[in-house]
């Protein structure tokens, strides 16, 4: 009976001991390769994903009712995103599913589109390809939404760190359009949160490019 516990004692420490090397180098992965690594799958994600949900749909502004001839069909790419002082730049979809969100920015669905005069809630995840790098953003950056319809120019004018129960800070409607970007915080963070980092933009420009204006 003392050696069938020593015998156990040994497998219980070998199974620790392996536990704790292979949750190491998961750590190291996610801490160096995945940095690397990660954009070039996102890269590929974006180009195949794009070829099958972008629609070539006629979609104008109508500048009178301030409002869209028509609307994205859920789940296909209706604008890119630049963020010059970040060097990002993505794709967004009308939608913010997990399954979209692996692809880039989700429109959040019932919030207004850039030109509508209201909130306009964009999200993606908190790695470095997508929104983990928002808190490096500084007041007065620029946010350029390169649309199917026009080009739309924000500018930066506040950040925060909410909780995700707070459906008040994002507010869809809005006595002047004003853009938000948020993401799960801490930047970086592998897992559940129940913080989010949130980026306010106002309207600084528009730039249409459609014969309805």
């Amino acid at each position: 009976m003392h050696k069938l516990k020593n015998v156990l004692k040994g497998i219980a420490k070998n199974i620790a001991v392996s536990f704790f090397f292979t949750s190491f180098l998961v750590f190291l992965f996610f801490l160096f390769v995945d940095r690397q690594v990660r954009p070039y799958f996102i890269l590929i994600s974006n180009l195949s994903y794009s070829e099958v949900k972008t629609e070539n749909q006629s979609i104008s502004f109508d500048t009178v009712e301030k409002r869209l001839t028509d609307y994205p069909n859920y789940g296909t790419v209706w604008a890119t995103i630049k963020i010059p002082a970040l060097n990002l730049e993505l794709p967004v979809y009308h939608g913010d599913t997990l399954d979209i969100l692996r692809y880039g920015v989700g429109h959040l669905a019932g919030s207004y589109f850039p030109g509508e005069g209201g909130g306009i809630v964009l999200d993606a995840h908190n790695n470095e390809a997508y929104f983990g790098t928002l808190p490096n953003l500084a007041f007065g950056d620029e946010i350029v939404l390169d649309t199917i319809y026009g080009t739309y120019t924000y500018e930066m004018t506040e950040a925060k760190i909410i909780k995700n129960t707070e459906e008040e800070a994002l507010p869809v409607k809005t006595e002047e359009e004003l853009l938000m970007l948020y993401t799960c915080y801490p930047p970086g963070y592998v897992g559940l949160t129940n913080e989010r980092y949130v980026v306010y933009a106002k309207l600084k420009g528009a730039d249409y490019n459609n014969e309805n204006n």
